[in-house]
């Protein structure tokens, strides 16, 4: 099939693309030029906002290019949602099944970027049900409630500050992370799922019900990390996901067990902060290499 996937920037569509290859799917990235080696699919735009029109034909469509820029917020308030617009138009013209990833881990932080945050996805899941009713596009919603296991998202990046010893403020209330292996999965299902009652329905694909509190300390005891951690005041969000449908009728379960995502992790993240020290080391004009003096040729 001819599958197209938006926001190769984000390591969920990555792990996405890759799956989708190794299956034999023809790929039709939209997102940075530099965030796919060349050979890997065809890239049709690196902005999803100019995403209006696609010469080939297009099957399936997984759009993931959603995000909250806690700096931005109004800007990507209107990114997430005239991407959504744009694909979901190119749905309709291409008569092709769509899956739209939402992570609702993104609702933290201040008031102001959580209600830009919140607004933007209710949008989004509205305008895919109304394209549905309305125009019967084959819109699917897949909500997650915190992707980890990949250099991406506020649990990495606490991760990060962690290991640097830095105190850690606790925004929001309980999660239910799920792998990014487990996310891909249930993507795919959803995906694949032939049912007629589908157009226009979103499913939840929850993982094991923890605090963010909690969460963080279970990482803080594996990086073995000095940093404090506590919860902000202020009214926690709170999330209920129905696992029902993904569970019953999907046949998706996480098979990753949070304890052990955490393990790798927190190695992943030991890593990529080895790394960084290693390049900024080599990058100092003390440690430069000496150019080698000029060899004489025989």
């Amino acid at each position: 099939m001819k599958v197209l996937v938006t926001g190769t920037s984000h390591p969920l569509a990555q792990s996405l693309a890759e799956s989708l290859r190794a299956q034999g799917h023809e790929l039709f990235l939209v997102g940075p030029r530099s965030a796919f080696p060349s050979g890997q699919g065809v890239l049709v735009q690196e902005d999803i906002l100019n995403l209006h029109h696609v010469d080939s034909k297009i099957d399936r469509i997984y759009h993931l290019d959603l995000d909250c820029d806690a700096s931005h917020p109004v800007e990507a308030m209107l990114k997430n949602s005239l991407g959504t617009l744009n694909v979901l138009r190119l749905a309709y013209v291409k008569r092709a099944r769509s899956v739209i990833g939402i992570d609702y881990s993104m609702i933290q932080g201040k008031e102001e970027t959580a209600s830009a945050a919140a607004g933007s996805i209710a949008f989004i899941e509205a305008l895919s049900a109304s394209y549905a009713q309305e125009k019967g596009v084959d819109a699917r919603v897949a909500r997650f409630y915190c992707v980890y296991g990949s250099s991406h998202g506020w649990l990495y990046e606490s991760l990060k500050s962690m290991l640097a010893g830095e105190d850690l403020p606790v925004e929001g209330g309980d999660v239910f992370p799920v792998h990014i292996r487990d996310a891909v999965d249930g993507l795919m299902k959803l995906m694949e799922y032939e049912g007629s009652e589908m157009k226009g329905r979103a499913v939840d694909f929850p993982g094991q019900k923890v605090s963010r509190e909690e969460l963080l300390k279970t990482a803080r005891k594996m990086l073995a990390s000095s940093s404090k951690i506590w919860q902000e005041k202020g009214k926690p969000t709170s999330q209920k996901p129905d696992p029902r449908f993904a569970y019953e009728i999907l046949q998706w379960r996480p098979n990753v067990e949070l304890q052990k995502g955490i393990s790798e992790l927190t190695e992943l993240v030991k890593r990529d902060v080895k790394r960084g020290r290693r390049l900024e080391e080599a990058q100092r004009p003390d440690n430069k290499l000496q150019a080698l003096p000029e060899t004489r040729r025989l």
